[in-house]
C-alpha cells in the first residue's frame, strides 16, 4: 500500500502535468511563447527566423500589436521597407500609444516622399509629449524636405533644447545646415557630434559625406577609412570609398578594393557589396553571377535571395526565379516583395491577367503599396485597359513621388495618347529628381510646343543640348520648333545636326522631308531622303518614308518598289505591309495584297488593322465565314476597334444574324468613329431593322450629309422612311438609288416598292 506522502506526490505531479497541458492549450501562453522566441531570434540577428515566430503568434492573435511591431522591426533590418511600413501601420492602428512605431512609420513615409502623412505621425506623438526628440527630429526633416528650412531649424532647436546631450540631434542639424548651404555652421556641428560620441560611425560617415559634397576628397576618404576601423563589419564605409573611387573614374581600383574585401572578410556583406557594385556599373551578367554565389553561400539570407530573384527576372531566367521566389512564399505567404516578384514573373511570361489578379489582391491588403499599383498599371496596359493603367500609375506616383518608374510610365502613356498636360506634370517630376537627363527636358518641350509656349520649349531644348550634346533627340525637336516658327533654314540645320549624330534618326529625316514639302520643294525632299537611303539601304523606316513621298507625288510604281524594300529590310514593318497591300489591291493583285495582310498578322498579331483589311477582301470575294472570323479576331485584340466593329455589324445585318449583337457593335463603331458616314449608316441600318425608325432616320440623314452620293445610304434611308410611313420621302430616296446606280443589287425590290407607292 502506498504511503500518504507518495500519494500526495503523485497527485501533485498529476496536477502539474494537467496544469502544463492546460497552459500549452492556452492561446495567451502560446502566443507569448512564440513572441519570446521571436524576440530571442531578433536579438541574435536571425531576422527571418524571428519573422516566422512573430507570424506564428499572429496566427493565434491577429491583433497582437507587439508581434506586428516585431515583424516591422525585422523587415526594417532586412531592408524590406514596404513590408515594414505595412506592419508599422497595423501596429499604430492597434496600439496608437506606440510612439516608436509612429516615428518609424513617419521615417519610411518621408523616405517615400509622402510628406503630409509623415508629418501627421510626428505631430501625433508630439501632441501629448512635446519633448519626444525623435518625433521632433522627424518633423524637422519633413519641413526640410518641403523646403521650409526656417521651420526645420526651429524644430531642431526644440529637439536640442529638449535633450542638449544627444549627439544625433547635432548631427541631424548639421545635415540640414549642409543641405541649406550653411557650410560653416554645418561643419562645426558635424565636428561637435563626433566629439560628443567619438565612436559613432553614423557621425563619422555623415561628416565624410559632407566633405565629399564639398569636394574635399582626401578628408572624406580619411574619415571613411577611420569608420572602417570603428566597425570593420559595417559595409557603409567600404561603399563610400568605392563611391569616391568611381567619382575619380577609378573603376578597376574600386573593383579590386571590393574583391580584396571579399578575400579578407569572406562574409555576406562583402560578397553582397561586390554584387551591388557590378549592378551599379550596369554589368548585369556579373551581378547575377555574384548574387548566385551569395545565395549559394548564404541560402537563408532573405535579402540576398530577393536580390538574386530580381536579377534572374531581369535576365529572363524565369523558371529559376519562380522556383526561388516560391521558396520565399512558402515560408511567408504574405511577403509583399515576393508577391510583387511573382507578378513580375507573370508579366515576363505574358500572363498579364494573372499578374493583375494577384496585384489586385495584394492592394486589397496593402492599399499604400506604391510598387503594387505600379506593376498593376503595367499589367492593365498590357491588357489594353489604359484608362485604369493610368489611374494606377497616378496612384503609385501619389503614394511615392520618388518612384520614377511610375512617372516614366505616365510619360510613355502621355506620349502615346498625346496627353500633353499629363506629360508636363510627369516629366517635371522626373526633371526635379534627375535634372541631368536630357530627354526629360525634350519631353517637357514637346508639351510646351503643343501649348504654343515656344520660348519655354526653346529653353528646355537648349538645356537638353547642353547636357547631352551628342544626343540627336533635342536637335531634332529644335528643328521642329524652328519649323513651327517658319525659321526654315535654322530648322534644316538642326535636323542635319541630329542626323550627323545618328544617321538612322528617323524623325529628323521625316522633318527634313516635311520641311521641303512645306516650301513646295518636292524634288529637294525626294533627293534628301534618297541620299539617306543610299547611306542606309537596309533601313526599313527610311524606305517607308521614301515610298510615302513617292505616293504623295503620284509615282505609284516607285512607291511600290520602296515599300517592297522596306518590307525586305524588316518583314515586320506593318505600316509598309499595309500600304503595299493597298497598292497591290488597287492594281488587281488581290492574292499579293492578301499575302501582305497575312504577313502583317503573323508578325504583329496584336495590331487589328490587317485583320480588318484582309476581312474586307474576303468579304468582297464572298468568303463570309473567313471575313467574320477576321473581324472577330480584330475585336479580340482590341474590343473597341471601330472599323472591325462596323464591318462585323454590317455583315451581321446583311445576313440576318443577331440584331441586338449587331446593334451593340454598331454603337461601338459609331462611338469610335463619330465623323464616319459608314458608321452612322451601319448604326442607322441596325435601328431600322429593329423598328426604331426615328433614331434610324437621324443617323442615316447624317450619313448622307457627309456622303450624299452613296446609293446604299439612300436605300437604307428610304426603308427607314417607309417604316415611319413617310411615303413621299421614301419614294425620293428610292428614286435617288436608281439614279445613282441603275444596276443596284436592290434595283428589282426598289422598282416593286415604287410601284406600290404609286398605287398608294
Amino acid at each position: 500500500m502506498r504511503s500518504s506522502r507518495s500519494l500526495l506526490s503523485w497527485l501533485l505531479a498529476a496536477l502539474l502535468l494537467l496544469s502544463l497541458a492546460g497552459c500549452s492549450r492556452d492561446p495567451v501562453v502560446r502566443k507569448r511563447r512564440h513572441f519570446q522566441k521571436a524576440e530571442s531570434y531578433f536579438q541574435q540577428g536571425k531576422y527571418p527566423e524571428a519573422i516566422i515566430e512573430y507570424a506564428s503568434a499572429l496566427q493565434i492573435d491577429k491583433e497582437y500589436a507587439e508581434a506586428h511591431y516585431g515583424v516591422a522591426r525585422c523587415y526594417m533590418k532586412l531592408g524590406a521597407y514596404s513590408a515594414a511600413y505595412v506592419e508599422l501601420a497595423r501596429t499604430v492602428e492597434l496600439q496608437p500609444e506606440n510612439q516608436e512605431a509612429h516615428v518609424q512609420a513617419g521615417i519610411l513615409l518621408l523616405a517615400n516622399g509622402n510628406f503630409d502623412e509623415a508629418r501627421k505621425h510626428a505631430e501625433f506623438v508630439l501632441q501629448p509629449n512635446p519633448n519626444q526628440v525623435d518625433a521632433r527630429v522627424l518633423l524637422a526633416d519633413v519641413y526640410a524636405a518641403l523646403g521650409q528650412m526656417y521651420d526645420a531649424f526651429r524644430e531642431m532647436d526644440k529637439a536640442i533644447k529638449a535633450d542638449p546631450n544627444r549627439p544625433s540631434s547635432y548631427l541631424n542639424l548639421a545635415i540640414l545646415q549642409g543641405s541649406a548651404g550653411q557650410t560653416g555652421p554645418a561643419e562645426e556641428n558635424f565636428k561637435k557630434a563626433m566629439a560628443m560620441d567619438p565612436n559613432s560611425i553614423a557621425a563619422v560617415m555623415a561628416t565624410g559625406e559632407f566633405f565629399e559634397q564639398l569636394r574635399r576628397g582626401p578628408e572624406a576618404e580619411a574619415l571613411y577609412r577611420h569608420a572602417m576601423t570603428l566597425d570593420p563589419k559595417d559595409p557603409r564605409p567600404r561603399a563610400a570609398l568605392v563611391r569616391i573611387f568611381l567619382a575619380q573614374g577609378k573603376v578597376a581600383q574600386a573593383e579590386q578594393f571590393l574583391q580584396q574585401a571579399v578575400k579578407d572578410r569572406n562574409d555576406l556583406e562583402s560578397m553582397r557589396q561586390l554584387a551591388d557594385f557590378y549592378l551599379g556599373i550596369g554589368d548585369l551578367a556579373r551581378a547575377t553571377f555574384q548574387y548566385a554565389a551569395v545565395h549559394q553561400r548564404y541560402p537563408k539570407d532573405l535579402l540576398a535571395k530577393k536580390y538574386y530573384v530580381q536579377l534572374l527576372i531581369f535576365s529572363r531566367r524565369l523558371l529559376e526565379a519562380e522556383k526561388l521566389n516560391d521558396e520565399i512564399l512558402v515560408r511567408n505567404v504574405r511577403d509583399s516583395e515576393a508577391l510583387l516578384m511573382r507578378a513580375q514573373i507573370f508579366l515576363a511570361q505574358d500572363k498579364a491577367q494573372d499578374a493583375a489578379d494577384l496585384l489586385d489582391k495584394l492592394i486589397l491588403v496593402e492599399p499604400e503599396n506604391a510598387l503594387a499599383h505600379h506593376y498593376l498599371g503595367i499589367a492593365l496596359d498590357k491588357l489594353g485597359n489604359r484608362t485604369r493603367a493610368e489611374s494606377e500609375w497616378r496612384e503609385a506616383a501619389r503614394l511615392r513621388p520618388g518612384l520614377l518608374e511610375a512617372q516614366q510610365m505616365l510619360v510613355q502613356l502621355a506620349l502615346q495618347s498625346q496627353n500633353y498636360e499629363l506629360l508636363d506634370q510627369s516629366v517635371t517630376q522626373l526633371i526635379n529628381a534627375r535634372p541631368s537627363t536630357p530627354r526629360w527636358y525634350v519631353y517637357r518641350a514637346m508639351a510646351e510646343m503643343q501649348r504654343s509656349n515656344l520660348s519655354a520649349a526653346e529653353g528646355d531644348l537648349t538645356r537638353a543640348i547642353q547636357i547631352g550634346p551628342q544626343s540627336p533627340m533635342a536637335y531634332s525637336k529644335m528643328g521642329l520648333l524652328r519649323r513651327k516658327q517658319d525659321r526654315f533654314k535654322e530648322a534644316e540645320q538642326f535636323f542635319e545636326k541630329a542626323l550627323d549624330r545618328d544617321p538612322a534618326y528617323f524623325e529628323s529625316l521625316q522633318g527634313l522631308a516635311d520641311l521641303y514639302m512645306d516650301q513646295k520643294k518636292p524634288d529637294a525632299a525626294l533627293a534628301r531622303v534618297k541620299a539617306q537611303v543610299a547611306k542606309l539601304p537596309n533601313n526599313t523606316h527610311f524606305n517607308y518614308l521614301l515610298g510615302s513621298l513617292y505616293l504623295r507625288l503620284g509615282e505609284r510604281i516607285q512607291a511600290e518598289s520602296a515599300f517592297k524594300n522596306a518590307v525586305a529590310a524588316d518583314g515586320g514593318n506593318v505600316d509598309a505591309l499595309v500600304v503595299l497591300a493597298q497598292l497591290f489591291y488597287e492594281r488587281g493583285a488581290v492574292e499579293s495584297a492578301s499575302g501582305c495582310y497575312e504577313q502583317a498578322i503573323r508578325t504583329h498579331p496584336n495590331d487589328p488593322r490587317a485583320y480588318v483589311l484582309l476581312g474586307s477582301i474576303r468579304e468582297f470575294r464572298g468568303d463570309l465565314d473567313r471575313a467574320r472570323e477576321l473581324y472577330q479576331k480584330a475585336l479580340r485584340v482590341r474590343p473597341d476597334y471601330p472599323m472591325a466593329a462596323n464591318n462585323l455589324a454590317y455583315l451581321m445585318l446583311e445576313h440576318g444574324d443577331n440584331l441586338d449583337i449587331a446593334a451593340s457593335l454598331a454603337q461601338v463603331a459609331h462611338k469610335g468613329m463619330p465623323e464616319s458616314p459608314a458608321a452612322a449608316d451601319t448604326l442607322g441600318w441596325a435601328y431600322c431593322k429593329k423598328g426604331a425608325y426615328t433614331l434610324a432616320i437621324d443617323l442615316l440623314e447624317d450619313a448622307l450629309r457627309r456622303s450624299p452620293n452613296d446609293a446604299a445610304f439612300h436605300y437604307h434611308l428610304a426603308l427607314a422612311y417607309l417604316g415611319a410611313h413617310e411615303r413621299d420621302r421614301a419614294r425620293t430616296h428610292f428614286q435617288k438609288v436608281l439614279q445613282l446606280n441603275p444596276n443596284d443589287a436592290h434595283a428589282e425590290q426598289i422598282q416593286q416598292a415604287l410601284k406600290k407607292l404609286e398605287r398608294g
